[in-house]
């Protein structure tokens, strides 16, 4: 019944405070603590079909949420963009061109990379 971990961790990151607090507790045991549902289901008080319902219907909300605005996909395309813009900006500044450009195209061309660099630390 697992669905795909990272899948499930990005829409949780991304949409996780739509859900009640109730199925953000469930979904977080099952998904990001890996108990099972019978443990769950001890820790919450309620049955094992209960939990199981939540997790598909939690599941089920955060997918709905992302079909509908579409978060994830635009951040992963800005990534990736973003990540493309680094490796034309490093290219650009380790070939023989880069020291025949003028200084204030230099510097702008530092400051792209600097920022596409920062972007990426600041995720780490």
């Amino acid at each position: 019944m697992k669905s795909n971990a990272v899948e499930m961790g990005l829409l949780f990151d991304f949409y996780g405070d739509m859900l009640t607090e109730k199925q953000k507790q469930i979904f977080d045991l099952y998904h990001n603590e890996d108990l099972s549902l019978a443990e769950i289901a001890e820790i919450t008080g309620i049955t094992r079909q209960g939990v199981r319902d939540s997790v598909v219907r939690s599941e089920a909300a955060l997918r709905t949420m992302e079909e509908k605005t579409g978060l994830i996909a635009r951040f992963r395309e800005t990534e990736e963009r973003r990540a493309e813009i680094h490796r034309l900006v490093d290219e650009f500044a380790k070939s023989p061109d880069f020291h025949h450009i003028t200084n204030v195209s230099a510097d702008r061309i530092r400051k792209i990379w600097f920022l596409s660099r920062s972007a990426e630390e600041t995720e780490e």
